[in-house]
C-alpha cells in the first residue's frame, strides 16, 4: 500500500471561511488513501513536504525555495457545466481520489461544478520542475478527453500551494485503485534540482528574460530587501497611485468621464482605544485564497495602464508590490515576486485599445478632499452634502427661468431630465432670494 507523502494541518475546518491562514500550521505525515479520504471529510488543509526546522512547520515555512518532495498532484476543476462523477467518468485516465470542493454549486460563484481531482504516484517528486511536468502531463491527457478543457487555476504546478478539504455535509469524495508512475503523463524524473535551484534574479537579468527591465538595481533589490522597504526606498522613483489624478478646488473634484480607478471592497469593524473606548472604523478588506488575487492583480496593472498609458515595466511592477503588500494575503507565497513580474509583463503586452474595464460600480460625480475637510473642522460626511447642493444649485440654476412659477420651472427642469422634489425647488428660491410668482403684481 502507498503511503501519501502530505503536510496535513493541525486543526481541521468546517468551512473555508474560518480557516485563518496566518495561524495555519501543517505537520509532516505519511498517510493512506483511506485515511486521505477521512481528513478531506474533516475540512484538514493539506500541502507538499517541505524542509523545515521541524515537521510541524508554519504556512510562512511553506515556500517554494525549500520544496522537499510530493508523491500527489492536485488539479482543480473550476466553473464546469459537468457534475464531477461525470466528469471523472469520461476520464481514460481516472484520478485516485476526486471530491468536490467547499464552492460546489455556489450561489455566488455562479452555481458552477468546482472539484479537486488528486494523482497519486509510485515515484517521489523531488523538484518544482518535475512537478510542472507532471501537472502538464495531466492536463494534456485531460484535454484528450476533452478538448475544450480550460484548466482555468493551475495552481497544482507550485509546490508551494496549499489545498483545503471540505468539512460541509454536501462533500462528495471517491477514491479509486489507479496509482500512476511519472511516464504515465510524459513526466520525467529529474533527480537533480540544478535548473530548479537557480534564481528568478538571475533569470530575469539574463538575455533569455523577455521582460523589458531597464532598472537593474531595482530588480535586484526586489529579490533582495523585504517589499515594505523596497516601496519606502523607490517611492520617489516610482510613485504609487490607484486612480486618476483629480485636480481639488474648494474642498472637492470633479469626476471626469474618463476616470479610472481600483474599486475596494470595505467593512466595519470595532476597535477599542487604550483609553477603552469603543468605536466602529471601515477596515479595506483584504483579498485572500479564493478570491482570485491573481486576476485581481492583473486587473489593477491594466488600471493603471489605462491610467498611465506610457508606464514602464518597472514602475507597474512597483504599484503590484505595493498592492500586494497593502491589500492582498499572500502568506502562501502566491503573489511571489515572479508572478508579480509575470503579472506586469501581460498587462504591457496587450494592446491599450483592447483594455476595457468593466464595472458595475456607479461612479461619483465628485470626491471630497478630506484634507481640506480635516484643516476647516468639517466631518467628510458632512461636505459630501455641501457639495451635492452646490452642484444641484448649479444644475438648477443653469435652466431655471426668473419669468415662471416654481410650478412651471419644476415640470421644465422635470422634461430634462434633472432629478428634483418640488420641495427642494422652493428651497433653492428661497435661499436665492428668487420671487415665487414673478407676473404676480404687488398690492399697491
Amino acid at each position: 500500500m502507498i503511503a501519501l507523502k502530505l503536510s496535513l494541518s493541525l486543526e481541521h475546518y468546517a468551512t473555508k471561511e474560518s480557516i485563518d491562514i496566518k495561524k495555519l500550521c501543517f505537520k509532516r505525515s505519511s498517510i493512506s488513501i483511506e485515511d486521505f479520504v477521512k481528513h478531506i471529510k474533516e475540512g484538514f488543509c493539506f500541502c507538499h513536504w517541505f524542509t523545515t526546522k521541524a515537521d510541524t512547520f508554519k504556512i510562512y515555512e511553506k515556500k517554494n525555495d525549500n520544496f522537499d518532495r510530493a508523491n500527489v498532484v492536485f488539479v482543480d476543476v473550476d466553473d464546469s457545466n459537468m457534475e464531477m462523477k461525470q466528469f471523472v467518468c469520461g476520464l481514460s485516465k481516472k484520478p485516485t481520489i476526486y471530491y468536490t470542493t467547499p464552492s460546489n454549486l455556489c450561489p455566488s460563484k455562479g452555481n458552477k461544478f468546482r472539484f479537486r481531482l488528486c494523482y497519486v504516484f509510485r515515484e517521489d517528486i523531488l523538484n518544482g520542475k518535475t512537478l510542472a511536468s507532471a501537472y502538464r502531463g495531466i492536463i494534456k491527457e485531460i484535454r484528450k478527453d476533452y478538448p475544450t478543457y480550460p484548466d482555468q487555476d493551475s495552481c497544482g504546478a507550485r509546490p508551494a500551494q496549499y489545498m483545503n478539504g471540505n468539512g460541509t455535509p454536501r462533500c462528495e469524495v471517491y477514491s479509486t485503485d489507479k496509482v500512476y508512475t511519472l511516464s504515465d503523463f510524459g513526466a520525467a524524473l529529474v533527480e537533480s534540482a540544478h535548473h530548479e535551484n537557480r534564481s528568478v534574479k538571475e533569470s530575469a537579468n539574463s538575455n533569455e528574460c523577455v521582460y523589458p527591465i531597464k532598472d537593474k538595481d531595482f530588480i535586484n533589490d526586489l529579490f533582495e530587501i523585504p517589499p515594505s522597504e523596497l516601496i519606502i526606498k523607490y517611492r520617489e522613483r516610482y510613485c504609487y497611485f490607484d486612480h486618476t489624478e483629480l485636480t481639488y478646488n474648494n474642498g472637492y473634484a470633479l469626476i471626469p468621464e474618463n476616470y479610472q480607478e481600483i474599486y475596494r471592497s470595505w467593512y466595519q469593524d470595532v476597535v477599542t482605544s487604550n483609553s477603552g473606548d469603543i468605536r466602529k472604523v471601515s477596515v479595506v478588506k483584504i483579498k485572500r485564497d479564493g478570491d482570485n488575487r491573481r486576476k485581481c492583480l492583473f486587473v489593477s496593472a491594466l488600471i493603471r495602464r489605462k491610467i498611465f498609458p506610457t508606464i514602464t515595466f518597472e514602475h507597474l511592477l512597483y504599484n503590484l508590490v505595493a498592492e500586494r503588500q497593502w491589500y492582498y494575503d499572500n502568506s502562501d507565497n502566491t503573489l511571489n515576486n515572479q508572478e508579480l513580474m509575470r503579472i506586469a509583463n501581460n498587462a504591457l503586452n496587450m494592446e491599450y485599445e483592447k483594455i476595457n474595464i468593466k464595472t458595475k460600480r456607479k461612479p461619483s460625480k465628485f470626491k471630497v478632499d478630506k484634507l481640506y475637510c480635516s484643516e476647516r473642522g468639517i466631518k467628510p460626511k458632512s461636505m459630501v452634502g455641501i457639495v451635492r447642493r452646490k452642484l444641484k444649485d448649479e444644475e438648477i440654476g443653469n435652466l431655471y427661468d426668473c419669468s415662471l412659477s416654481v410650478k412651471d420651472n419644476f415640470a421644465m427642469l422635470k422634461a430634462n431630465g434633472i432629478k428634483i422634489g418640488l420641495s427642494r425647488l422652493y428651497e433653492f428660491y428661497d435661499r436665492n432670494n428668487i420671487p415665487r410668482r414673478p407676473y404676480k403684481k404687488p398690492i399697491e
